[in-house]
């Protein structure tokens, strides 16, 4: 009984709390968003995620030591104009993100775990730090240069929603 009543207060606090959409303001960007998807088990929304990844060759990556029986899955994937600049101009870089899924009756969470730019020049992946108060100025507005951030937002929720068109037939 107890069990049943931690399950339910937990399913009532993620919905409580949760956004629908990832947004990057000066408090900080938008950890994670629930996704309701009515009728499906966990386990269908697992193996729902993972069809999703076969049949579209959206270049993600499942990080298979990650999954924990059926529960959440780590995904990488990559854009070639993910990141973009100004700086004399717009300026688009390669970008790869990685986020978790975690799977439960009815919904999935969708938890932003980082985002990376690629620098042509030492050949690495460089970490952004998308809660970086320095993304701003005094006033609470992106710095000119930051501009285009908030459409890395508008990206990952694109995934999202792509992810959930695929998992709710």
């Amino acid at each position: 009984m107890k069990k049943i009543i931690l399950l339910a207060s937990l399913a009532f606090s993620l919905n409580a709390i949760a956004q629908d959409k990832f947004e990057l303001k000066p408090e900080g960007f938008t950890d994670y968003v629930i996704t309701e998807v009515p009728n499906k088990t966990a386990a269908n929304l697992y193996s729902g995620t993972i069809a999703w990844i076969v049949e579209n060759h959206l270049g993600y990556t499942v990080h298979g030591s990650n999954h924990q029986d059926d529960k959440s899955i780590i995904l990488t994937g990559e854009a070639p104009d993910l990141i973009a600049i100004n700086s004399m101009g717009r300026h688009t870089y390669r970008g790869q993100f990685t986020v978790k899924v975690e799977f439960f009756e009815n919904q999935y969470k969708f938890d932003f775990l980082s985002i990376e730019q690629y620098h042509e020049a030492s050949g690495k992946w460089i970490s952004i730090d998308m809660n970086n108060k320095d993304l701003f100025n005094k006033k609470g507005e992106l710095r000119s240069m930051n501009k285009y951030l908030p459409e890395i937002a508008t990206f990952l929720d694109k995934v999202n929603n792509d992810l959930k068109t695929s998992v709710s037939k």
